[in-house]
């Protein structure tokens, strides 16, 4: 792989430290000077400043991958170089301070070099109209690249694209293609389909290469104005607090990986301060023991599920980590993933508990029904900081105004114990890349004769929030798991759904079709 150092516009004057953003496109180094605050990465890609138009705007939302690039970074809490497919459409501009940004005009061509990707497509007649291969290409060069060594399964491979879709139908050269990596892939598994006789003379590599930015720079305080919009880099939680008691909180958003806007668009949410909090270490914590996971707030899906496999792997497979790995899984595409975080997530339920169109959360129901803590603070020492069951933090953040001004250092969220079991549900329009219609997480813990001691069924997508159905708890608890139990919990699940349609009837009727 590929170290970036220091390029020819290094020579060139450094604008005061605070207002200009460093970082690297296909291994060149860039410095922008108070560049505006709501530019996205792929806009300023496709500007004929720049003139990179490989990576296509599709949808803008983060939905059909036609915008990926890839993305290196240090990961300070694994002490190594992360590479990532990410959404340009999605990412601004004044986030990338510090990382390396590889396009598919960087990684390979007909003149110098197709990459193994690039020209594996090419001779399985992956590419129709050519519109969508740039991305499907940068997603397996990160996929390749974050595992080095280690070939992924075929089913890894399928399961990775969950954020690229092909018009074209030309799902199986694309898929075929992006499977001769696979460590079970064998001639076999292409027997009877058309073959493609590649010119030998045609230069290709035979390995991915991805750059290693150099050492970043998170201890250097961004504040860049430009347009109206003010774009902020804290560089420790102290300097975020304070951020958070000066500015107008109904004029502010913090930024992780920006993916809400593929979903709360500037035209829906224009929030004019801009604090990027995604280089805050404490908020990347993720952590596990006998009793609880401890997640940072700022741990983006993709770290949550690389992590969550690493536990599975090493045997760590009660119901609550399972359920919890599901519900992530099932949470947007691959690309969408490696940048959305758990907090951000968990926030656009609670923003949108009254106003604009509630979001359907997948985690938040789980975490709900795991009886999850979420950690908010303002200020230090952190014994002031408050440990809340995730929906009564969503309740008082609606009436309580002091708790608009705090940030969500993480959660603790119970493992599961024996005799306990955990189901997480969701329905969808499909089975990833969608947001559920509705979705459930259910908790039932037995004692040793068989009763049981604990339920919880916590249902989402009914109303604006998700809640406990507590006649059908009510209806399990003390008994044991038979015919009649199973007929009195569904009647009191009657009751419950009933309910929250009578209370939430006036919010639904407010709402678009």
């Amino acid at each position: 792989m590929a170290a970036l150092g220091t390029s020819a516009t290094a020579a060139c004057p450094v604008p005061q430290p605070g207002t200009v953003i460093r970082f690297f496109l296909n291994g060149q180094e860039w410095l922008l000077e108070n560049p505006d605050p709501t530019l996205l990465l792929l806009d300023w890609l496709r500007s004929p400043a720049v003139g990179l138009t490989g990576s296509k705007k599709g949808c803008g939302q983060g939905g059909c991958g036609l915008c990926t690039v890839m993305l290196s970074r240090w990961d300070r809490q694994m002490d190594a170089v992360r590479h990532e497919a990410i959404n340009a459409c999605l990412r601004p501009v004044c986030s990338l301070d510090g990382v390396a940004i590889t396009t598919i005009e960087g990684v390979g061509s007909v003149e110098t070099a197709l990459n193994p990707v690039q020209y594996s497509i090419a001779k399985e007649n992956g590419s129709q109209c050519g519109y969508c291969t740039p991305g499907w290409t940068m997603a397996m060069t990160a996929f390749l690249a974050a595992h080095g060594d280690t070939k992924p399964t075929q089913l890894a491979i399928e399961r990775m694209f969950d954020g690229n879709l092909c018009r074209c139908t030309g799902y199986r050269p694309i898929l075929y293609a992006m499977r001769h990596f696979a460590s079970d892939w064998t001639p076999a598994d292409e027997a009877g389909c058309m073959t493609c006789l590649a010119d030998p003379h045609v230069p290709h590599t035979d390995a991915v290469d991805a750059p290693i930015p150099p050492e970043d720079p998170y201890q250097l305080p961004l504040r860049i104005v430009r347009d109206g919009h003010t774009w902020y880099r804290p560089t420790d939680l102290g300097d975020l607090f304070t951020l958070l008691q000066t500015l107008p909180a109904d004029d502010l958003k913090l930024v992780n990986g920006n993916t809400s806007i593929g979903i709360y668009d500037r035209y829906e949410e224009d929030p004019h301060h801009l604090v990027d909090i995604s280089k805050l270490f404490l908020l990347k914590n993720r952590a596990v023991d006998s009793d609880n996971y401890s997640l940072g707030g700022g741990v983006s899906y993709g770290e949550l599920l690389d992590f969550l496999d690493q536990k599975v792997a090493e045997g760590v497979t009660d119901e609550g980590t399972l359920a919890l790995r599901y519900m992530a899984q099932r949470t947007a595409g691959t690309i969408v993933r490696n940048a959305a975080s758990l907090a951000g997530n968990t926030m656009l339920v609670v923003r949108h508990v009254r106003h604009g169109v509630p979001f359907p959360s997948d985690m938040f129901t789980i975490l709900t029904a795991l009886n999850a803590v979420v950690v908010v603070g303002d200020s230090f020492p952190d014994s002031n900081w408050r440990f809340m069951p995730i929906l009564d933090f969503a309740r008082d953040w609606q009436t309580d105004d002091a708790m608009k001004r705090m940030v969500i250092i993480g959660y603790d969220v119970p493992r599961s114990v024996a005799r306990e079991y955990v189901r997480p549900y969701k329905v969808a329009l499909r089975e990833v890349n969608a947001h559920s219609i509705v979705n459930a997480g259910c908790r039932v813990r037995f004692d040793d004769q068989g009763l049981v001691t604990d339920a919880a069924i916590v249902l989402g997508g009914i109303g604006p929030i998700a809640f406990h159905a507590t006649a059908a708890e009510a209806a399990l608890k003390g008994r044991r798991w038979e015919t009649a139990t199973l007929q009195a919990a569904l009647s009191g699940l009657r009751d419950d759904v009933d309910a929250a349609l009578d209370q939430w009837k006036d919010r639904r009727a407010s709402l678009p079709d």
